[in-house]
């Protein structure tokens, strides 16, 4: 991420603080008390934090302060894997970028026809159980795999995707944890689907 201008500007009395991002083209705008850790004079460029929106794991809600409307975000340090609301996050903004994906939205939504509503709170319990022991996913998930019209390649997508989300998202054990995992069961579906043709493929993915 390129060093962002920062600015202070008093809107009717209320302090914003603004990051412009100067090579896309959108402005986050956040009251500057909100303004955690770093304080606003360190640089997103660092590393070490992300402009992350509140609850959400896209650009955030359109707010309006002042009759001026931007998008609400916070810079905040990346944490771990903890809660069943990390993981509902982890899960929603995975599939949010599965299914606007031209490789493996097709497989989900057009061949399998997945109904989200019900395959996503299935989701939460199965990584909830991976990650958090809790023990609630009861269920086999390769079956539902057979049949299906993937290769290797699909499998490497939806591992990218899958570590893509966690390191915008989150950072610690638990998140290489969740990547390592994910590469696991890419690396034994690929292998009881008999497509597997490059063996150190997922690791390099995982963990380069």
């Amino acid at each position: 991420m390129s060093t962002p201008e920062e600015a202070v500007r008093g809107t009717g009395g209320i302090k914003i603080y603004v990051l412009i991002r100067t090579d896309v083209t959108w402005e986050a705008c956040v009251p500057r008390n909100s303004v955690r850790s770093p304080t606003p004079d360190k640089r997103a460029s660092q590393g070490r934090y992300s402009v992350r929106s509140f609850g959400k794991c896209s650009w955030g809600p359109r707010i309006v302060a002042n009759s001026k409307t931007c998008y609400l975000f916070s810079m905040t340090p990346q944490s771990d894997i903890h809660t069943s609301a990390d993981v509902k996050r982890l899960v929603d903004c995975f599939y949010e970028k599965v299914n606007h994906d031209p490789l493996l939205a097709p497989i989900f939504n057009d061949f399998a026809q997945v109904d989200w509503p019900e395959h996503l709170p299935t989701m939460y319990k199965f990584w909830e159980s991976l990650l958090l022991g809790s023990g609630t996913y009861q269920g086999a998930p390769f079956p539902k795999h057979m049949g299906l019209p993937v290769s290797q390649e699909h499998f490497e997508r939806w591992l990218t995707l899958f570590v893509a989300t966690v390191r915008e998202n989150f950072s610690g054990p638990k998140a290489l944890e969740a990547i390592g995992r994910a590469a696991s069961i890419a690396d034994t579906f690929a292998r009881r689907l008999n497509v597997l043709t490059d063996t150190a493929a997922f690791g390099r993915i995982a963990f380069s």
